[in-house]
Formats: C-alpha cells, sequence, structure tokens
C-alpha cells in the first residue's frame, strides 16, 4: 500500500522516538489497519473502530450483561457480536453502547474500553495503563488525526515493553502481546514479517529478521517454558505453568532477575538459568513434561475414544435384543447383524483414533517452540 507523505513523516517520527526501524513500525499498522486514518464520516478526523462485544460483556455482570446480550451489544464470545461493514453503523452501535451504560447508571468508559481505535486498533481499555485522565481524553486523543492515532500506537508498545521486541524483528514476540496469545492462528506474525519487508523501500530502512538463539522469550511455548514457569513458582512468583511464555511469565522472570543482580531483559538464557538451577530437585529430570494423565489432548484422545466406543457398544447391545425378538423372521435378524458388525468396527476405530489424538498430545507436550 501507499502511505500518504503526512503518514511517512508520523511514523519515521514515532520510529525515531521508539528507536526501532520505521519499516517494522509501519508494518504494525498496515497488518492492522492498511493505513486507513479515517473512518470516512463528517468528521473526517474519526478513526476507525472495531466494536468488540466480549470486553464489552467482561465488564458487565447480572441483570445488566443479560439485557446488554439481549440488546445484542455483548456476547460471552469473541466475535459473538458481529460488526457491521460500514464505520458509520459501528460508531451508531458504539452510540447505543454509550446510552445503554447511562440507562443503567454505568460510566460511558466501559463502552469506549469495549471498541478497538485507529491506525494500530488499540483497545480503548488500555487508557489508564497510558496515563489519560479518562477514557474520554483517550477517544479523543485517537480522533485527533494522525499524529494522535500514531502516539497511541506507540504508547502501546512502551506500555507493555515491546519495543526491544519490534526493534530486533523479534515477530512472534511482539505478536505475542500485540496481537494476544492466539496471534499464530491468523498468522499474524508472518504477516508482520511479510509488511516490514515489502516497506523497507519506502521508509528507507531494511527490515531486520531475527535469528533464533536457543534462548526464550515472549511468544515462546511448550516443554521448556513450562519447565521456567515451574521453577519460578518455586521461587515464589504466582504464574500459570501452561507452557505459554506471555506476559506475566515474563514480569515473573524480569521480577527474577532484578533480584538476583542480572540483565533485566524477561530473555531465559544462561545467566537466568544459571540461576534458577537452585531450585531444582536432586535427580530431577523433565520437570517441563506434565504426566501423561494431565495432558488435555491425552483425556480428550483416550475419552473421547473410549467414550464414543462404549455409546457404539451400548447400541449393538440394544440392537442384539431387537434381533433376539425379531429371530423368526430370517431376513430381520440378517441386516441386524449387518448392522452389528458394523457397529463393532466403528467402535474399534474410535477407540484407536483416540487413542493416537492423545498420543500427539504427549508428543506434543514434549516439545519447545522458539518466539
Amino acid at each position: 500500500m501507499k502511505f500518504s507523505k503526512a503518514m511517512i513523516a508520523g511514523i519515521q517520527n514515532e520510529a525515531d522516538w521508539l528507536r526501532v526501524p520505521a519499516a517494522h513500525y509501519a508494518a504494525v499498522i498496515q497488518v492492522e489497519s492498511n493505513g486507513q486514518v479515517s473512518a470516512g464520516l463528517p468528521d473526517s478526523r474519526k478513526s476507525v473502530i472495531r466494536w468488540e462485544g466480549h470486553y464489552f460483556d467482561r465488564r458487565l455482570t447480572g441483570r445488566a450483561r443479560e439485557a446488554a446480550r439481549s440488546a445484542g451489544l455483548a456476547s460471552p464470545k469473541a466475535g459473538g457480536v458481529k460488526n457491521p461493514r460500514s464505520q458509520a453503523a459501528r460508531y451508531k452501535l458504539l452510540q447505543r453502547a454509550v446510552e445503554f451504560c447511562k440507562q443503567w447508571g454505568l460510566a460511558p468508559a466501559l463502552a469506549y474500553e469495549s471498541a478497538s481505535w485507529g491506525l494500530g486498533q488499540v483497545m480503548g481499555a488500555h487508557w489508564k495503563a497510558f496515563g489519560y485522565a479518562t477514557a474520554e481524553d483517550f477517544v479523543a486523543e485517537v480522533n485527533s488525526g494522525i499524529a494522535g492515532q500514531l502516539r497511541v500506537i506507540s504508547k502501546f508498545i512502551k506500555a507493555n515493553f515491546i519495543d526491544d521486541e519490534l526493534r530486533a524483528g523479534l515477530w512472534s514476540a511482539f505478536a505475542r502481546v500485540y496481537n494476544g496469545s492466539g496471534y499464530k492462528k491468523n498468522a499474524y506474525h508472518t504477516k508482520l514479517a511479510s509488511a516490514a519487508k515489502s516497506l523497507q523501500a519506502m521508509f528507507g530502512s531494511k527490515a531486520i529478521v531475527a535469528v533464533p538463539d536457543g534462548f526464550l522469550r515472549l511468544g515462546a511455548k511448550g516443554a521448556r517454558v513450562r519447565e521456567l514457569q515451574t521453577l519460578l513458582v518455586r521461587a515464589g512468583y504466582a504464574i500459570k505453568t501452561d507452557g505459554d511464555f506471555g506476559p506475566a511469565t515474563r514480569d515473573a522472570l524480569k521480577a527474577f532477575q532484578k533480584a538476583e543482580g542480572l540483565t533485566v531483559d524477561g530473555v531465559y538464557g544462561p545467566q537466568p538459568e544459571g540461576k534458577l538451577v537452585d531450585y531444582r530437585q536432586p535427580g530431577e529430570a523433565d520437570i517441563g513434561v506434565p504426566k501423561v494423565t494431565d495432558i488435555d489432548a491425552v483425556k480428550r484422545g483416550v475419552g473421547g475414544g473410549v467414550g464414543g466406543a462404549a455409546v457404539l457398544v451400548s447400541a449393538k447391545t440394544a440392537i442384539q435384543g431387537a434381533a433376539d425378538q425379531l429371530a423368526p423372521y430370517a431376513d430381520a435378524g440378517t441386516a441386524f447383524q449387518y448392522l452389528q458388525g458394523g457397529l463393532t468396527a466403528a467402535a474399534a476405530i474410535l477407540t484407536v483414533a483416540g487413542v493416537g489424538y492423545a498420543v500427539y498430545g504427549w508428543i506434543k507436550a514434549r516439545r519447545t517452540q522458539e518466539a
């Protein structure tokens, strides 16, 4: 895509402030909004928005939540409230949510927090972390033009400490925070890398491709991450041992690094690994690999296979009873025998498939994916 001169100048200013390649910064904008500055409304300064009904749902309770769901404003599922195609209709949806809050004696901020705004599609829910006095001040900033929208993107990057990742082209690590834990499903990290490469000439800055170094950081998943989390828990940090290196794991690691007088970068390399070894137990190995019975895929695979087989076996028993009653009718009895035999084969297939899925889950639990 082609950015305007004002956009290019603004991106360059923000990239210089963050000390990141301008092509990297521009890649975020291209992937998030394709550089669309205005919603195309009479007030040309208004930014593009997207309504996130599941965010609104989380901010409500009891009868208010039920009423919002009935009104088509909230949903417990992401994407449960469909966004209209036109920005004008999306702003009407937002205004409905604002009026809903007023009717229920709630702060309109709940509505502004539940939309993503501007070139970087930043959620309004972050306004406090960015230092704004009110959610309305955040909205005013985003709707002030290109410069305001870019400032909000930069504030998100700074507030979430992912400027280093953006600078180094660690796209998985950056995407894990900017886009969320499901970033790989939408190939968000690869889209960023591709966009940065395509924007090199426009911004006169070379896109950096990070080289794997064997260290663990934001975006990593698997056995080694779970091992790190287990050791951090033993060291006194309250985090989940889910094998997902997210912001909570990074922050706990940084706190540990600071306490131990190490370089505080939230990266699990030789230094923190050498300190956390003290929290291992004698002879302990593979602490990052969960017990077979604790792996979700194993539970679902074995449970689904055996459970499905059990249902079919029950059906087979019922058919046998019916066949006995119809024994005098030879043709009917033969038909039931064929059906019974088919169910036996189906039960075997279900059991094998379930166990196969369980084995796949066990193998996957032993792997580590670097960011």
